[in-house]
């Protein structure tokens, strides 16, 4: 690559020529008169010169095609940003070249010639930039060399580059930037790729060819956490899934980085930093965590103009015990239709040091004298890659009428499920995919008959976040669950519930219940913040009930809604319309989630 730099100058001092010779006459002491004389002509003189005028230098540009006089203009910037030309140019004019050399490069022009001179008549500076920009490299073919263990067609897929194609230095930097990265996916993350571009043919075609150094085999050493206060050491380095001595791979620290976010831990994980120990080819990766107030007391409350009475819940979850992951919740919801349930949950995550979490809960539900009903389950989670859960439970439950009512009825049941979340955020997705399905199987007994009923249960629900604008998305949600059971009439407390802010906003908390219930909703939200947003929601809801004349309906609910974070917690209150409300009819949801 050639590059010449020239410049010419003149023996001008201000914009005024400087004699090469110069003489001193010294000022006769009787001639004070005409000396005073001199110098009335000279102020006069001066004061009719023009004020502010000053040399300047400017650009003759030739030859340019690709990138402008303004980068031309920016190139040369310390020179031509003077008020008057330099005494001595040189090294300004080198730096101009530099510079717009550089910027022909990355603009695919690598065997452009500059030729820059500054000269110009008394008074003014002219900066002559002629430019040969030379031929544009076509790229001939692509090959690598050094490569020995790294699967050859793996990195040249990686490069994406067809014959054909033009190239440029920000072409060839993204071409072995990938080279690299596929090193270090493969275990060679000191591995070093350096670019060759050659002629291959007259017309201007280019051979490029990439000198690998693919360094020494790699693997992680032991991870280190800095951050972790209350978490115990064990927890995160079981949930990051990086054994030591395992080769080194770029995608398994980003994968165990999502794990740490997705354990619901820690607020915050930086993006790993690595530490090669050189002697003995590892690589010790180093994650920074901030831990989570994982603790929280969660309430909501449920508002009918015209109802005196109040549906609301208590919830109290314990995130992560002494450290251990462990976890505990209590919860308290009482219904408008005087229905009252308590329940439990406790969860042992990692059970045997295996990716498998146990839980055991139980509820209870008394509906005034009408009914209560008393059960438990036992539930094995398998972790099942980094976003989906499949899980098996296994439960009893126990059925006993009040005073007019039906026979007793004790039962067990199973149930398989699984999980699978594709969100960028568990607090206020953005975009993405998750979903849900149980399908559960009962058997009952009958106390008075001893006769014994089956049924079965299908549950499911799917959410989609569309990003569409900035701070904006649309979340989309469907759902629908269905009971077949071999009773005539199935009992009421085994009918699906719609109705309330998880399924129908609009309406009462479970105020219509059926053998199938489909519902959805369809919400534009604008994020306010890290769990912050506003909305505008519509929500629909279908039921059939059961028995030989069996009611079926469509609902529709419409509102707005807020999710604030406060000095207290995260607050959410939706306004909800149902069919035929006025506006002062509508119902109230509150929510509030505190965590400590």
């Amino acid at each position: 690559m050639d590059r010449a730099a020239s410049y010419r100058r003149d023996l001008t001092a201000g914009g005024r020529r400087v004699p090469t010779t110069m003489r001193r006459h010294a000022p006769r002491a009787s001639d004070g008169t005409a000396r005073w004389a001199g110098v009335l002509v000279a102020a006069l003189l001066l004061m009719l010169l023009p004020v502010g005028a000053r040399p300047e230098v400017r650009l003759d540009l030739s030859g340019d095609r690709s990138l402008g006089r303004a980068a031309v203009e920016e190139a040369f910037g310390g020179l031509l940003s003077l008020e008057e030309p330099p005494a001595e140019p040189g090294g300004l004019l080198e730096s101009g070249v530099d510079s717009l050399l550089t910027l022909y490069i990355r603009a695919g022009r690598p065997f452009a010639r500059i030729e820059a001179e500054l000269g110009g008549p008394s008074g003014e500076g002219v900066l002559t930039v002629r430019v040969d920009e030379g031929p544009e490299p076509v790229l001939a073919g692509v090959r690598l060399r050094g490569v020995g263990s790294l699967p050859e067609d793996e990195l040249l897929r990686a490069v994406r580059l067809e014959p054909g194609e033009p190239v440029s230095a920000d072409v060839i930097a993204a071409a072995a930037a990938a080279l690299v990265e596929v090193s270090a996916e493969r275990g060679r993350p000191l591995a070093l790729v350096r670019p060759e571009l050659a002629r291959a043919t007259p017309d201007g075609r280019f051979d490029l060819t990439f000198h690998v150094d693919e360094g020494p085999p790699v693997v992680f050493g032991t991870p280190v956490v800095v951050g972790n206060e209350t978490t115990r050491d064990v927890v995160v380095l079981r949930e990051l899934g990086i054994e030591p001595g395992e080769p080194f791979s770029r995608s398994d620290l980003e994968l165990a980085r999502s794990r740490l976010e997705r354990t619901g831990l820690f607020s915050e994980v930086a993006r790993p930093a690595v530490a090669y120990i050189r002697g003995l080819s590892k690589a010790v990766p180093v994650f920074e965590v901030e831990e989570a107030s994982v603790n929280r007391v969660l309430g909501a409350l449920g508002y009918v103009p015209g109802d005196d009475r109040l549906s609301g819940a208590v919830e109290v979850v314990l995130g992560n015990i002494a450290g251990t992951g462990r976890r505990a919740e209590v919860a308290w919801e009482r219904l408008p239709s005087d229905e009252r349930r308590a329940s439990f949950l406790y969860v042992e995550p990692w059970v045997l040091g295996a990716p498998i979490d146990v839980s055991v809960s139980g509820s209870q539900t008394v509906r005034d004298t009408i009914s209560t009903v008393t059960g438990g389950d036992l539930r094995v989670t398998a972790r099942m890659g980094e976003r989906s859960r499949v899980s098996w439970s296994l439960g009893a439950e126990r059925y006993v009428p009040g005073e007019s009512g039906p026979s007793p009825t004790r039962g067990v049941r199973t149930a398989l499920s699984a999980v699978f979340d594709g969100t960028d955020s568990p607090l206020n997705p953005t975009r993405g995919l998750s979903a849900a399905a149980t399908i559960e199987y009962a058997a009952k007994e009958i106390d008075d008959t001893g006769g014994r009923e089956r049924s079965g249960t299908a549950e499911f629900v799917v959410r989609a976040y569309l990003p569409v604008a900035f701070d904006q998305t649309v979340a989309l949600r469907a759902s629908g669950a269905g009971i077949w059971s071999s009773e005539e009439d199935v009992p009421y407390h085994e009918e699906v519930p719609l109705g309330g802010a998880k399924t129908l906003r609009g309406y009462r908390e479970e105020q219509f219940r059926g053998v199938r219930v489909v519902s959805g909703s369809v919400e534009y939200r604008y994020l306010i913040g890290r769990s912050s947003r506003v909305l505008a929601f519509v929500d629909a809801g279908r039921y059939r009930g059961d028995g030989p004349n069996p009611a079926t309906d469509t609902k529709l609910g419409y509102g707005i809604g807020l999710r604030g974070s406060t000095g207290l917690g995260i607050i959410a209150v939706d306004y909800g319309l149902g069919e035929g409300d006025s506006l002062l009819d509508g119902k109230l949801h509150v929510g509030f989630t505190r965590t400590f």
